[in-house]
């Protein structure tokens, strides 16, 4: 039976009643929608009661990210000035080794007692100071090596290889009678001065990016010029 002969049949049926079906009619559409008022009062309720379960859900999610992200920003802040700080201690110990390597092998002019005795003291205490800085700087990188940047710490320790060169070829050859041994060293000088030199030079531009935030390019300065 389609619907067309389903409606015509209940029309016949509610018609044979009279008044009567007319009562019935009008009730059962009473009750169908009372029926359907109330399903859907339900339906509200119960769709309202998961929308606020899900939202609570969400707020807790929310709050256990934000506090999750809270101590991610803690402990980034907290890197950050550690990897700050060594990177400050190991410019300073760079720095001191510097003026110490140029006070203590530099070609150039230099300020000493006239007095052959008190030159040569001068002289020993100032490569006394000189390896001693070296000791304390490479002891400093060594130990801290792993927790500064990668380019800086390879460009650290490119520098540094120039005053261990020389400090190995100091204790072989500088004193030695021989003159032809003695010129291995001093020919060489010159050389690791520069380099440690340029060394530094880049050392600050890659500390200085980093520091800013910018990227850390290729330290070109010290080893391709």
């Amino acid at each position: 039976m389609n619907w067309t002969s389903a409606f015509q049949l209940a029309v016949a049926i509610i018609a044979s009643l009279g008044g009567g079906g007319a009562i019935v009619f009008g009730l059962s559409s009473y009750l169908g929608k009372l029926w359907a008022d109330r399903a859907l009062e339900q339906e509200k309720h119960k769709y309202a009661d998961m929308l606020q379960e899900s939202k609570s859900e969400l707020d807790k999610a929310a709050s256990q990210y934000q506090v999750r992200l809270n101590a991610l920003g803690h402990i980034h802040q907290l890197r950050t000035n550690e990897e700050f700080s060594r990177l400050g201690q190991l410019w300073k110990h760079m720095a001191i080794l510097k003026d110490a390597f140029n006070n203590s092998c530099s070609l150039g002019l230099r300020l000493e007692p006239a007095d052959i005795a008190l030159r040569e003291k001068f002289r020993i205490a100032n490569r006394k100071v000189y390896e001693d800085a070296l000791f304390q700087t490479r002891k400093f990188f060594l130990e801290e090596k792993l927790f500064v940047p990668a380019k800086v710490a390879d460009c650290a320790e490119a520098t540094l290889r120039f005053a261990l060169h020389e400090n190995n070829f100091h204790a072989l050859f500088a004193d030695d009678p021989v003159p032809t041994t003695s010129r291995m060293y001093t020919q060489e000088l010159e050389g690791w001065l520069n380099g440690f030199d340029r060394g530094m030079v880049g050392l600050e531009e890659l500390m200085r990016e980093h520091i800013e935030g910018r990227r850390l390019d290729s330290p070109k300065t010290w080893n391709e010029k």
